[in-house]
């Protein structure tokens, strides 16, 4: 039953993720790109530090990050097939920076600083929202 917890964990953080990029604005494929890279990077920490497995997943994650975003900072993801570096998050850095680009390009400075006031205030109201629910302090 242990290996069930192993497929469920990941794809509540994948549909976390693609829900909160969701939220915050960005389109359906930046979202899903960045939850394949964080699950990725969740990954790589277990059992995709196997040789073959692990790598197999890191293209997979590469093209689709460099599909999805299109930009020179996706390119920094190749750095995870390199044997030890692939322990830091890699593909998140990565592909949060390209997308972070991207819509920079597509929204125009000042509207860019603007949506991301919004995201942050609206990550800040999740936070709070989840601790009034839980009263588990987000904030420490």
């Amino acid at each position: 039953m242990w290996w069930l917890f192993l497929l469920i964990v990941p794809l509540v953080v994948f549909v976390f993720v693609v829900f909160i990029c969701w939220v915050l604005g960005f389109r359906l494929s930046q979202g899903f790109a960045m939850g394949l890279s964080i699950v990725n990077d969740l990954v790589d920490v277990g059992v995709g530090s196997l040789p073959i497995v692990g790598d197999v997943f890191d293209i997979v994650v590469i093209i689709v990050s460099i599909l999805v975003t299109r930009s020179f900072w996706s390119i920094l993801n190749i750095l995870e097939l390199i044997p030890g570096i692939d322990i830091l998050p890699l593909h998140s850095i990565g592909t949060a920076l390209g997308i972070r680009s991207v819509r920079k390009m597509e929204l125009g400075r000042k509207q860019f600083l603007i949506h991301y006031v919004h995201s942050l205030l609206v990550v800040m109201f999740l936070l709070k929202t989840y601790q009034l629910y839980t009263g588990i302090n987000v904030y420490c």
